[in-house]
């Protein structure tokens, strides 16, 4: 991956950031999207942005610091809406291409097929970052195919991943978030090579232990009962983050000493 750079040394080199969503919708992905393009302008990138428009309040394009975002139709929440945007995208990346150096998906589980195809017609470095377990497995699209009525183990369902995984293997790089999704990503025919283990940061600043003075104040605040343990998710509420097993054992959990 290096090598293709090697040449534009001399130069200003800009990353595109593909991504199904981004600041200012929050989240997880967003958050960590937001924070890439901030330390990509800080280390002398430049940063583009190309995005959902997600709903109509967002507009079409706006440049926020030194980041211009591009983003493109559909809006609303359907599943099939990461898909529509393979569609969608493809005008503005081919528009902007000599514009980026680099395509960087972050969640390449539909958009790094098209990210992946325009990198090798443009002669661009294309770098996937997954930001879930099952990217590549396909074990993340488990519960929007059972609302369709099928599974991973359908003939066309398990064609199509594996000619989606052909093309995606063609990426320069890819990053992962822990041993486990390296592991995967072996698993499904990544050359070890190209793999890169970048667990997502922390702000220590913002996150830190505090102590029992501290704690106690906190929870007077939240009104929150001085003793006992409190057990805390964070994150968006999601089937695939394992949330319905979550509330399952939670409420083994509480009945066993609850008492």
């Amino acid at each position: 991956m290096m090598s293709n750079l090697s040449n534009q040394a001399q130069d200003r080199l800009t990353i595109c950031l593909f991504s199904e969503s981004y600041y200012p919708i929050v989240g997880g992905m967003e958050t960590q999207g937001l924070i890439m393009a901030e330390d990509w302008i800080e280390h002398d990138f430049q940063v583009i942005v190309i995005t959902r428009r997600s709903n109509n309040s967002l507009k079409e394009f706006e440049k926020i610091g030194e980041i211009n975002i591009h983003r493109v139709p559909p809006t609303g929440s359907s599943n099939l809406n990461r898909w529509i945007m393979l569609v969608t995208s493809l005008p503005i990346l081919i528009k902007l291409v000599r514009q980026y150096d680099i395509i960087f998906v972050s969640g390449f589980r539909s958009l790094g097929i098209l990210a992946v195809i325009i990198s090798k017609l443009f002669h661009k470095v294309c770098i996937l970052k997954a930001d879930n377990n099952g990217e590549m497995s396909g074990d993340y699209f488990q519960s929007g195919l059972a609302k369709w009525n099928l599974s991973l183990s359908f003939p066309l369902v398990k064609l199509f991943l594996w000619l989606r995984n052909a093309i995606l293997r063609q990426a320069d790089a890819f990053v992962s978030l822990s041993a486990e999704m390296s592991q995967e990503f072996i698993n499904y025919g990544v050359d070890k090579n190209k793999i890169y283990l970048i667990p997502n940061s922390v702000d220590p600043k913002k996150f830190h232990p505090v102590n029992s003075q501290k704690k106690s104040e906190l929870r007077r605040k939240l009104g929150i009962e001085f003793e006992g343990k409190i057990f805390v998710y964070t994150g968006r509420l999601l089937t695939i983050k394992g949330l319905p097993l979550l509330v399952k054992v939670w409420q083994k959990i509480q009945s066993k000493y609850d008492k």
